[in-house]
């Protein structure tokens, strides 16, 4: 597959990516030179190698079409998967790409939650994609989607800037390859082409992101002891899906948990005491709670949509309808 030696057909592609982000001229112009050093050859890419970088994109961007089919290559941004060369070679890029995790609070105006940002080569992606992170409990809690597996694996990475996924939405596909990890945007992208880690400065920064709870509150902290610990195949048989956990917005002295119900006909609610208890006893008290048999619970519930009538299977005359 990918090897960091000498492969003519993977710097010239690596190049073409990089000019086609917005790299200066003189980029694809040397590695097109260089390509005819390594013994590739084209009309086309001769001509490249002969240009000048004084000119504009439109007038370099043809050419280096030309030479891409010519060496029988997909334009950079163009190609679902690892790219061949007419002898069947596979290749990939370069693994020249930096990558750096942080979250951070989320606009306060539409959540007091956080997004986890991502950073490559120091510039941050997710405000260039969909808008805004994905909230840090989508992708690190309970199971961490961002370690790289050699089977690829599609990942939600950004939503919209009103915090919805789905109202807007980028996807990335991660995809380990020996020593290197690809990353490929999908949906809206905010790059025209991919980036490429070496995978143990990835791996690094995906332990660090996991191993970093400097950024969570005490009812982040009960959230994800929950999360990790919750038996979900309890719930599920009881057609009931943990959704999320958090101080109540409008009761600051309660921990507030949802669940889904009925294939997510259901919200269902239950709160728990909050206020002079530790992360850890808050996080005991709801898993005891979720462990019994849901017809002791007492418990809210709203139809999600408005024309649902009835009320929660599970559900007994010890629960109300109405919200939190």
């Amino acid at each position: 597959m990918f090897a960091l030696g000498p492969s003519p057909h993977s710097r010239f592609y690596d190049a073409a990516a990089r000019w086609d982000e917005g790299e200066e001229h003189k980029v694809i112009i040397d590695a097109a030179t260089q390509a005819l050093v390594d013994d590739l050859d084209s009309p086309a890419l001769r001509t490249l190698a002969g240009l000048t970088a004084d000119l504009r994109r439109d007038e370099i961007e043809p050419v280096l079409v030309d030479a891409l089919d010519e060496l029988g290559l997909p334009f950079p941004g163009q190609a679902d998967s690892p790219a061949r060369d007419r002898s069947s070679e596979v290749y990939d890029r370069l693994p020249s790409d930096v990558i750096r995790f942080a979250v951070s609070p989320a606009p306060k105006d539409l959540t007091d939650g956080f997004e986890l940002q991502v950073f490559v080569n120091e510039v941050e992606m997710t405000s260039r994609a969909a808008g805004m992170g994905m909230d840090p409990f989508d992708l690190i809690v309970p199971v961490t989607m961002l370690r790289a597996e050699t089977t690829p694996r599609q990942v939600p990475i950004a939503r919209c800037e009103c915090g919805t996924y789905g109202c807007g939405s980028t996807d990335v596909l991660i995809r380990r390859d020996g020593d290197v990890v690809h990353w490929d945007w999908l949906l809206e992208k905010p790059a025209s082409s991919g980036a490429s880690f070496v995978a143990e400065q990835y791996d690094a920064e995906v332990e660090r992101l996991i191993a970093d709870r400097s950024w969570e509150r005490p009812s982040d902290t009960a959230t994800r002891l929950i999360l990790q610990q919750v038996d979900h195949a309890w719930l599920a048989k009881h057609h009931l899906q943990f959704s999320w956990g958090a101080r109540h917005f409008r009761e600051p002295d309660q921990f507030l948990v949802s669940l889904m119900a009925d294939d997510t006909a259901f919200q269902v609610f239950l709160t728990f005491p909050f206020i002079n208890r530790s992360p850890e006893d808050v996080a005991v008290t709801v898993l005891e709670a979720l462990s019994s048999p849901p017809s002791k619970w007492r418990a809210t519930y709203t139809p999600t949509m408005r024309e649902q009538r009835g009320r929660p299977s599970m559900s007994s005359r010890r629960w109300r309808v109405g919200g939190p």
